[in-house]
């Protein structure tokens, strides 16, 4: 209660600066969205959708247009507002001795927008999670962006950064500030000790991400957790604004619910007078949390609380673009003026646009048949005990089996429709594979025909029908040391991904998929593995898990010798094999952008349309379902979508999304047929009460899919996997399964 009443105060103070008057009308602010790492507006809609609610003009300049467009042609000038998003393969190549093409391209473009008077600089920067020690170090890092807007001799000098990274590792004190600042500065006409205040608000405010915030919500993810919070927005402003410099947290106006609350500040406000310009410096999170490629690290798994941020979200950016039409005729600006013109504004506009989705409800009546219950499931249970284990446990043979028969009981009265298994079969049939040794995989089949024999004789016990079973594959999991893949994935700004497949390379998707199933399902078909169990259909786990940079394929990925050549030949063109740090150069100079990326994804859906006519051959059903831990909507997953889904037989998307109905009109334009099931984390049940989260997810989804259901039949362990297991009591399982059969 103390809390919201300073924070009352404190917006009381601001309105009553200045009697608050109607705001006199201005032309449309331009806005640019300058995209260093991506292709595509739509995964910044709620974004785009705030900035039009605020009177804004958006333009959006991707990856094809900063290839394709000179400097002049994209005309950052002459907008108003030009935000730089920043990826973090632009950022790992900042400080390369030979830094790349597209790089000094992007470095450029900010360079020259960046010494504008009277325009809005947005810096857009992934989130990164650094200890307190190092925050500095994060912007000594990135300094080629920052130097962009400040003075030479504003900026932490190269040398005084190795000098600071001296000693912080022999765990001596950091030089002071004096050192850092240079006190010349005054001649510029802006105290120093402003510069020194804005250079550490930053790096507080971009080494405490949203992600590690005080969590006082679900997520389809996580559980409400304690976080850090950099600081209390009010305190801080209200700090600032006594010291009179023009430097602000936003929103300025944080009435909101505690949770929400608790995640503020979104962005940080500056007036560089050196410049006469405005800075602004935020979150990629802040941009996309409730877009299609939605955050489940902070995007509230309620709609209500979404909607509140979105709302916060809109007041942060009409309080950014108020300050900005105000002070369009000035080359200087004071805290005054700042508060002044958010003084004017009583509140902000009605949002438009967004999170405003119909829901038809007889959608599912007309689909009978889809899958609406999926579980992800092991069968780790169904191995047989070690010699060891049975001298450690004499009695872990009946255990296990009551265990097994449990699990077997829940498939079947849960009301499942069906399986994603873990089969795995590249890791025992790839020539490659972790577990391929004969009795690994003697090991391997024995477990499966138990399972299937169990799978069976409950269909009769329980007098069900037997749900499909779907053979799932995680990928990567055969790519470590020695077997790294021959082509690698590389990106536009040069940054390898040595345990990352070339996303085209159509020999390790033989050889990690379609050859593996192919062995796999000729042992299903023996009778005394299958048990009369029918395979019907995949699942393709995009994830790649534990790789060293990135799980997942990104948008600047495609330079890898392999499919760059591919594409030259496509192109007609006479090179080949050209050099890596001259591939982006190739693109930059034939002004080849749009046609590379639409390269890229047809090839993405040829080879998507090839494992489709490989599992639909090999398991004779045509369902397939592709997990992603959000909604990606880069070349490859596109196109691979694509090549998947038919009108006939739409692919499943398994995703941690919690918001799909707003993202339909986006598979519509892609054409790509689909069915969307949201995660049900077991960690969510608690009592018997969150049992209507399944209702809530139905409501909003095509289906939701049970994470790791077989944690339901093993023993609950104290580890990290705790988010993976059931939070309710054992002897209410039972409980959760009758209800779930209802649904």
């Amino acid at each position: 209660m103390q809390g919201t009443h300073s924070r009352g105060i404190f917006i009381a103070t601001l309105l009553m600066i200045i009697q608050c008057s109607t705001l006199r009308a201005h032309a449309p602010l331009t806005v640019t969205l300058v995209d260093s790492v991506d292709r595509d507006a739509y995964l910044y809609q709620p974004f785009i959708n705030a900035l039009t609610a605020a009177g804004c003009s958006v333009a959006y300049a991707g990856l094809q247009q900063l290839i394709d467009r000179s400097d002049a042609q994209l005309g950052l000038g002459k907008s108003d507002m030009v935000f730089f998003i920043f990826g973090i393969e632009f950022l790992s190549g900042l400080n390369q001795k030979n830094r790349a093409y597209l790089c000094d391209k992007v470095l450029r473009l900010l360079t020259a927008y960046a010494q504008k008077p009277k325009k809005v600089l947005g810096l857009v920067f992934p989130p990164q999670r650094v200890p307190d020690q190092l925050r500095t170090q994060l912007l000594a890092a990135w300094a080629p962006v920052f130097k962009s807007f400040l003075l030479q001799d504003q900026w932490l000098l190269p040398g005084i950064a190795k000098l600071q990274s001296f000693l912080y590792q022999q765990g001596l004190p950091y030089p002071s500030t004096e050192l850092r600042i240079n006190s010349a500065l005054a001649k510029y006409g802006q105290p120093h000790d402003s510069y020194n205040t804005f250079l550490d608000l930053v790096s507080t405010f971009l080494a405490k991400p949203l992600e590690t915030r005080p969590l006082g919500y679900h997520t389809t993810l996580n559980l409400p957790a304690p976080g850090v919070q950099p600081f209390n927005v009010d305190d801080k402003n209200r700090e600032l604004f006594k010291a009179g410099t023009p430097l602000f947290l936003l929103p300025l106006q944080t009435e909101a619910s505690q949770a929400m609350h608790a995640l503020l500040p979104y962005g940080v406000y500056w007036f560089n007078q050196s410049r006469g310009n405005h800075v602004f410096i935020t979150n990629s999170s802040v941009l996309t949390f409730a877009g299609i490629s939605e955050n489940f690290h902070i995007c509230p798994m309620h709609k209500g609380l979404r909607y509140e941020m979105v709302l916060l979200l809109e007041r942060m950016v009409f309080e950014l673009t108020t300050i900005a039409q105000q002070s369009a005729k000035h080359a200087f600006i004071t805290t005054n003026d700042v508060l002044h013109t958010v003084a004017r504004v009583k509140q902000t506009p009605t949002p438009a646009t967004i999170l405003h989705s119909t829901w038809d409800a007889a959608m599912l009546e007309r689909s009978p048949s889809i899958h609406k219950k999926t579980a992800w499931m092991e069968i780790v249970i169904f191995d047989q005990p070690s010699a060891q284990d049975r001298i450690n446990n004499p009695n872990i043979d009946q255990e296990r089996a009551a265990r097994q028969d449990k699990l077997i009981e829940y498939c079947y009265t849960s009301g499942l429709d069906s399986l994603w298994i873990s089969f795995n079969p590249h890791i025992y049939y790839s020539p490659i594979g972790r577990l391929k040794a004969p009795e690994k995989v003697q090991a391997f089949e024995q477990a499966l025909a138990l399972f299937t024999k169990k799978l069976a004789d409950g269909a009769r016990t329980y007098q069900r029908p037997t749900p499909a079973v779907l053979v799932g594959f995680e990928i990567a999991n055969n790519l470590y040391e020695p077997h790294l893949p021959k082509h690698y994935a590389i990106d536009l700004y040069e940054n390898s991904y040595k345990d990352l497949p070339a996303p085209l390379d159509a020999d390790f998707w033989n050889t990690e998929v379609i050859e593996p199933l192919k062995k796999f399902t000729a042992e299903w078909k023996r009778p005394e593995i299958s048990h009369g169990i029918r395979l019907s259909g995949v699942v393709l786990d995009l994830e790649m898990y534990c790789r060293k940079q990135s799980g997942s394929f990104f948008t600047t990925m495609g330079c890898d010798g392999l499919t760059f050549n591919k594409f030259l030949k496509y192109q007609g063109a006479h090179e080949r094999d050209v050099a890596v740090h001259d591939r982006a150069l190739w693109l930059l100079n034939h002004k080849k952008g749009a046609a590379y990326f639409t390269f890229l994804e047809q090839q993405a859906r040829t080879l998507g349309q090839t494992l489709r006519t490989a599992f639909v051959h090999e398991t004779g059903s045509p369902t397939i379902m592709c997990y992603m831990p959000h909604i990606q909507i880069s070349w490859f997953y596109k196109g691979l979508c694509q090549g998947l889904s038919t009108p006939a037989h739409p692919l499943y998307l398994l995703t941690f999304n919690s918001n799909f109905l707003d993202h339909e009109g986006w598979f519509e334009r892609a054409k790509i047929p689909v069915y969307h099931q949201t995660v049900l984390m077991l960690s969510k049940l608690r009592t018997q009460d969150d049992f209507a989260l399944v209702d809530y997810m139905l409501d909003y989804h095509h289906g939701l899919w049970l994470n790791r259901f077989s944690r339901f039949a093993e023993p609950k362990a104290r580890d990290w996997t705790s988010i993976e297991q059931p939070g309710l009591p054992e002897a209410q399982y039972g409980d959760f399964m009758r209800y779930l059969m209802g649904r």
